[in-house]
């Protein structure tokens, strides 16, 4: 008896588990989507099986990429945006530019701290040019 209920109950899940999907009208002519057949004399206008296909492996695999590539997209534009900042009121220009001088070469380290191995050439041309212009001594 055990192993006639099991087999029944077997068949008959997964026919329990989809739901039918109706799209009807209501009375002032909106479109209503229900779980159970339209009432009165008018069928349905659409029927959907709510059976679904499970998706494949490279589906799923497409979908891990898309999602993987728009939070680095998201990471990129939420990064701060650092500036080089000087004081605008210093004792002397000499002041300013130590001042420049330190935040350039801080950057420069912070960008070489963040990157390790993955550094970008073009970056650190610029960081290191952004370091002579401000280090220089000009007489």
């Amino acid at each position: 008896m055990r192993f006639v209920l099991l087999i029944l109950l077997s068949v008959l899940a997964p026919s329990l588990c989809a739901q039918t999907i109706y799209k009807c009208r209501d009375h002032k002519g909106q479109p209503l989507y229900q779980s159970f057949p339209c009432g009165g004399t008018k069928p349905p206008e659409k029927v959907w099986s709510g059976d679904y296909r499970q998706p494949t492996n490279a589906e799923l695999w497409e979908r891990y990429n898309r999602d993987q590539e728009w939070r680095r997209r998201q990471a990129r534009e939420n990064q701060p945006q650092y500036r080089y900042v000087a004081p605008s009121r210093g004792n002397s220009a000499a002041a300013s530019r130590r001042a420049s001088c330190a935040i350039a070469r801080q950057e420069y380290n912070r960008v070489q701290a963040d990157f390790k191995l993955n550094r970008n050439i073009d970056l650190l041309r610029r960081l290191e040019s952004e370091i002579r212009r401000h280090c220089e001594v000009n007489p």
